[in-house]
């Protein structure tokens, strides 16, 4: 009897948890969708791509959960250049979209595939300040102009 009423009671504290988790980003005032308390909003993603909830009017900003992992989608270009230029220190670990390569040996170690796991978007930490402190002066906008006009490609043109 003790062991259902202990099941019972840690199945409603995790529910607790994970709808008071669930609840973070619209307290900040992050708009979303619901998500349901077992897989966020991921079954939802599932269905339609985060590429198709922009092409559907994203707003300037909604938030969404990868099962438990909060994501925030920014389709307002002001707020974008923020993030990425202005407040680029305040946003340095972004998802691991590398996957390790798994061997038939169970005992060695999980590597990822060097090539994909060192680019920028994948650093973490103090790697991804001292890259981004290197490469940030190859971009100024005097040097991007001497590359030659920029032409931004549409589906029209």
């Amino acid at each position: 009897m003790w062991t259902v009423t202990l099941i019972a009671v840690a199945v409603v504290l995790w529910l607790l948890y994970r709808k008071k988790w669930f609840s973070s980003l619209k307290e900040q005032g992050i708009p979303g969708p619901t998500p349901n308390l077992l897989f966020g909003n991921l079954l939802d993603l599932i269905r339609k791509s985060p590429l198709n909830v922009m092409e559907n009017g994203l707003k300037n900003m909604e938030s969404y959960y990868f099962g438990a992992n909060p994501v925030v989608l920014v389709a307002d270009a002001d707020l974008l250049k923020r993030i990425l230029v202005s407040d680029f220190h305040k946003f340095i670990n972004r998802p691991n979209f590398t996957r390790p390569v798994h061997h038939d040996n169970k005992s060695a170690p999980k590597k990822r595939v060097e090539g994909f796991s060192q680019h920028l978007i994948s650093l973490r930490d103090k790697r991804w300040k001292e890259i981004r402190s290197i490469i940030t002066p190859t971009f100024t906008a005097s040097k991007m102009k001497q590359v030659g006009p920029m032409r931004v490609l549409t589906p029209k043109s």
